[in-house]
């Protein structure tokens, strides 16, 4: 293991050989104590990565050196985010086959290309920038470490070692193979042509959302409205924003800049962006009144026309009203929140108009990131089976999830903590040809910490997985249970949504995904439990501590011997069906991925 000094030139943090003035030095560790034990894995499911608790002094040492400050796992301030890169680069040196790996220098990727270690020219070096294991706090704006010293024998690389590298996992030869890749899928050859490296900024298609709806309703209501359609406009905006679905490469355009033109482009005054989002002041009108509509609803909103409802004919759902994305509430809240915005559809004219706002708690999309609000998440894939090849609308997934919610409410779910991530096409395996038999949901279900306005970070960490872990038990064990497949097919068939052609519903994998951490080290008493305090207020009381340690581990050993044989069953069918179904989506500040391994 080796780091880099970035101080004077962070330009090349995420190479091995680094930019001109930079220097690298290999940790003094004991080499064997590293590899020992049960080895150092490379697996893409461990979010972060741990190494030997024997490294920790000389990383710590040499950090001070490089980095000039103290390494520590407490929140981090930097004044600009660009000084994140000014951190050091960790580099990994992996053994490597010298009759597979010529002499030969493979894009600052092997050992020749960084003269790092002569004597081993065809071993694999990867590096880890600073931006790869520190996570930024959306909430708090400061960074946390996400690499560990603290395994007895050996370690794991996780994913956030092998983010900017394509990884090729050879089972059959027992090998892996290490690649450095910007990740650029646009770029990918397409019938032997490679698209140009420079592109801007580009927005998800239809995936425009309403923040805050149009301030003309209240100025309706506040004229006491009228009754005649045509009479009583009034005019105000609304905040939109759009979803970034990817960054500017090289000297294309920012998302700001294009947010901008947009903005211009179709009569909008632009506001701001964020790391997801951009957002935008669109003119709206509202018709005060509504003519047909109920005549104690004071004020109404042109919101859209419902000629293409996906719901039955039924006047009162044609208007098709969606969540729109989960965000904090707002600058200075620990709250998160969905908007929707109520539409009535009005006979006369064929339109919906807005008739006011709703809102939701939530815990999913951008806020999910925060692992001390969702400590850990239940995957789980649900199977729609069809008589043919069917895609889902925004308005069945919106059901889809409302639907599964519900039918975990005994388990806590609630509506906003659920989301489908992605759906496609269920191939019929069975079948020489390969035909469609319905289509896989892949779903994503939020297990809060509830008392995140309490515990919100890693001196609360314990307790926080302490609660949460067997409600996440709980929520898999559910899901797998044909009970709640039931239900779920029965509410959506129930629905004024055209859901006709679903006849079944199952549930073909589900596992629990842990997102929070608390074996970080970097010292300091943790309450047990938070504000578990003595009479003194010097520190938590002896015999709590004890109790709430022997409860923490008996519900670790309880869960642990309830999974193991389960975990064993599913493995190979558990990576089938992910690879049949794998996805990776970055929306800013969340990155899913899963891998065949």
């Amino acid at each position: 293991v080796y780091l880099r000094d970035n101080r004077d030139n962070a330009n090349g943090a995420d190479s091995v050989v680094g930019s001109q003035g930079t220097t690298t030095d290999r940790l003094s560790v004991d080499i064997s104590r590293m590899n020992n034990g049960k080895g150092v894995i490379v697996d893409s499911g461990t979010t972060d990565t741990y190494l030997s608790s024997s490294a920790r002094a000389a990383f710590d040492k040499m950090w001070m050196q490089k980095a000039g400050r103290v390494f520590t796992h407490s929140a981090m301030a930097f004044d600009s985010p660009e000084d994140i890169n000014k951190l050091p680069t960790i580099i990994f040196q992996l053994r490597s086959d010298s009759s597979l790996n010529p002499n030969q220098e493979y894009e600052g990727i092997n050992s020749a290309s960084g003269n790092l270690d002569p004597s081993n020219p065809s071993d694999i070096l990867v590096a880890m920038p600073p931006s790869h294991y520190m996570e930024l706090n959306a909430k708090t704006g400061k960074y946390v470490p996400r690499i560990y010293f603290t395994e007895g024998s050996g370690g794991v690389l996780g994913a956030n070692f092998m983010q900017g590298h394509d990884i090729l996992f050879d089972w059959e030869n027992q090998r892996l193979g290490f690649a450095r890749s910007d990740c650029d899928y646009d770029s990918i050859p397409v019938d032997g042509v490679i698209e140009s490296p420079d592109a801007d900024c580009e927005f998800l298609d239809e995936a425009d959302f309403i923040r805050d709806a149009c301030s003309a309703v209240e100025e309706c209501a506040k004229d006491g409205g009228t009754t005649d359609v045509s009479k009583g406009i009034k005019s105000g905006t609304e905040v939109w924003g759009k979803v970034i679905g990817a960054q500017a490469r090289g000297t294309g355009k920012s998302c700001e800049d294009v947010a901008k033109e947009l903005a211009a482009g179709a009569g909008s005054t632009f506001l701001s962006c964020d790391d997801a989002k951009c957002y935008e002041d669109r003119p709206c009108k509202c018709t005060c009144g509504g003519g047909d509509l109920d005549p104690q609803t004071t004020s109404f909103c042109r919101d859209k026309d419902a000629s293409d409802a996906t719901v039955d004919d039924s006047s009162a759902d044609k208007c098709e009203d969606l969540w729109g994305s989960c965000h904090l509430h707002d600058a200075t809240s620990t709250s998160c929140m969905q908007l929707r915005v109520q539409s009535a559809f009005n006979e006369k004219d064929g339109n919906c108009y807005k008739v006011g706002n709703e809102t939701r708690a939530c815990n999913t999309a951008a806020c999910a990131a925060d692992t001390y609000r969702v400590p850990f998440k239940v995957q789980t894939i649900l199977g729609l089976k069809a008589a043919t090849n069917i895609s889902l609308s925004n308005i069945q997934i919106q059901l889809l999830e409302d639907s599964v919610a519900e039918a975990l409410k005994e388990q806590g779910v609630k509506a906003g903590d659920v989301r489908v991530v992605t759906s496609r096409t269920w191939m019929n395996i069975d079948n020489e040809e390969g035909s469609a038999q319905g289509v896989k949901a892949i779903l994503e279900i939020s297990i809060p910490n509830l008392q995140y306005d309490q515990a919100t970070n890693f001196a609360h960490c314990s307790s926080i997985l302490t609660a949460t872990n067997p409600v996440a038990a709980q929520v898999d064990d559910a899901v797998q249970d044909s009970k709640f497949t039931t239900e779920v097919f029965n509410l959506i068939s129930s629905s004024n949504v055209n859901f006709e052609e679903v006849t079944s519903i199952s549930t073909l994998e589900s596992w629990q995904q842990q997102m929070a951490y608390c074996n970080g080290g970097g010292g300091g008493d943790y309450p047990w439990p938070p504000g578990g305090e003595d009479e003194e207020g010097d520190g938590p009381s002896a015999a709590s501590a004890v109790i709430f340690s022997f409860l923490a581990c008996f519900a670790m050993l309880g869960a642990y011997m309830h999974f193991k044989n389960k975990k064993k069953e599913a493995a190979l069918g558990r990576y089938t069906t992910v690879g049949e179904s794998g996805s990776s989506e970055d929306e800013g500040l969340e990155l899913r991925s899963t891998a065949v391994v």
